[in-house]
């Protein structure tokens, strides 16, 4: 999920709303943060253990021009995204910096799900 001051930004539904979002994920200081949540259910010996978890990561956006937004929204990928972007697409251009782990921004933190398995692999 993509989250900003408390609301949480899914799949846009249409070009305006995906238009909407991106504009809101500007204001202020252009950052926002990726949440990926994470579960995990291993059998081992007939036992079953559950993990749930997540990692966050905080996008900290560049300036935008509406041209560019349209641009982007015309691709249709925007549709496909929470917050109407995809940090992995044409729209890497536009992240100034990421704190925290790129792989959780992409929709897998690989890092802690290898964390959960190791002791089981």
């Amino acid at each position: 999920m993509v989250l900003k001051e408390n609301k949480i930004y899914g799949k846009p539904k249409n070009e305006i709303q995906a238009k909407e979002y991106i504009k809101e994920l500007l204001h202020g200081d252009k950052t926002h943060y990726i949440i990926t949540g994470i579960s995990i259910i291993i059998d081992k010996d007939g036992k079953y253990k559950e993990f749930k978890t997540y990692d966050k990561v905080k996008i900290f956006f560049k300036n935008i021009s509406d041209d560019e937004i349209n641009n982007w929204i015309k691709t249709g990928k925007a549709l496909d995204r929470a917050g109407a972007y995809g940090i992995q697409d044409e729209f890497a251009v536009f992240i100034e910096k990421i704190e925290g782990n790129y792989a959780t921004a992409v929709g897998l933190p690989i890092h802690k799900v290898y964390d959960i398995i190791k002791g089981y692999i």
